[in-house]
């Protein structure tokens, strides 16, 4: 459609690749992360709540369409460096039965946020998408040997 209104190939690539989405809100370059990590700037803590705003609105919507859930899970490389973010967007999910608390559990790569008797969940996971991808071409690989051989 842009393109049949007369913009470029290369406008339309400035267009959503600087002017729109994150970058475009912001207005200046930025990483996702600058998204999730508390921070003194009050133009990221507009973006920021228009994120977590997006973030509930879907929620919301799939918790409608499926008639509740029991969990809801996180899952991210750097997850303790979301963990503000998503204690803020917890603090606003409390219509499904949501019953938040300060870090109640905490291991290598896990994060309950939730008391024991919530009868809805929150749970961080940490998770390297990179060492996973990884480890299934290994096993690709493995595999194909072991049916080449034998």
């Amino acid at each position: 459609y842009l393109n049949s209104t007369g913009m470029s190939l290369e406008e339309i690539n400035i267009l959503l690749s600087h002017e729109s989405g994150l970058e475009g809100l912001l207005g200046r370059k930025c990483a996702f992360r600058d998204f999730l990590e508390d921070s003194d700037d009050t133009e990221i803590a507009k973006v920021q709540h228009i994120f977590r705003y997006s973030i509930l609105k879907y929620l919301g919507s799939f918790i409608a369409i499926l008639g509740g859930v029991d969990v809801i899970v996180f899952v991210g490389e750097e997850i303790n460096k979301a963990m503000n973010f998503i204690s803020r967007l917890c603090d606003e999910l409390e219509f499904p039965g949501l019953n938040k608390s300060s870090i109640v559990e905490q291991k290598s790569g896990f994060v309950s946020l939730t008391q024991r008797k919530s009868p809805v969940n929150i749970f961080c996971v940490e998770c390297n998408k990179w060492k996973i991808i990884s480890e299934h071409v290994l096993n690709i690989l493995t595999e194909g040997d072991r049916n080449e051989n034998g």
